[in-house]
């Protein structure tokens, strides 16, 4: 029965002989081995939650967060619309905007409410006009059916709509 003196506050308690074999069994409890540990706590900058690191990690980073969740709340503000390096003015960020309009995604021709075959469609045809009141959803066939039959167009859209 191997017993063993703590290296931080000298108490002996026992320790497995698998243990001992690949060098563990130096610390009495978890308190004494984060005795010996160099590192230092430090706050998460999204919840302010104390994490342990590494003296490596300070010198490498000003930044800390406790978990990736956190880490990837601050990447998206950071890379939000205008800040994102592949931001090319906002042109097709109009799916989006419908999206957080809190409109209902379903067809307005025939009620589909599959997410995977939902587009936004512009009323007036024109791609540049982005405003809510010019968007809205279509499922894939549809939105064929729309662009390519004109009296089906006139038919949804009905002739004042169309006509104006």
């Amino acid at each position: 029965m191997p017993l063993v003196l703590c290296r931080v506050c000298r108490k002996r308690f026992y320790v497995k002989p698998s243990h001992l074999q690949y060098g563990a069994g130096q610390h009495c409890s978890n308190e004494c081995r984060r005795k010996t540990k160099k590192g230092k706590t430090v706050q998460c900058e999204v919840c302010d939650k104390e994490v342990y690191r590494l003296p490596k990690d300070i010198l490498r980073s000003k930044h800390f967060y406790c978990s990736r969740p956190c880490a990837l709340l601050v990447l998206q503000r950071k890379h939000l619309q205008k800040k994102h390096p592949n931001w090319r003015g906002g042109r097709s960020s109009y799916k989006i905007n419908l999206c957080r309009s809190g409109r209902m995604e379903q067809c307005e021709r025939c009620a589909v409410t599959v997410k995977k075959v939902l587009v936004a469609h512009h009323i007036d045809m024109n791609r540049n006009n982005n405003n809510l009141s010019n968007l809205i959803w279509l499922c894939r066939n549809c939105h064929f059916i729309i662009h390519n039959y004109p009296h089906e167009r006139v038919l949804f859209y009905g002739l004042k709509r169309f006509t104006q």
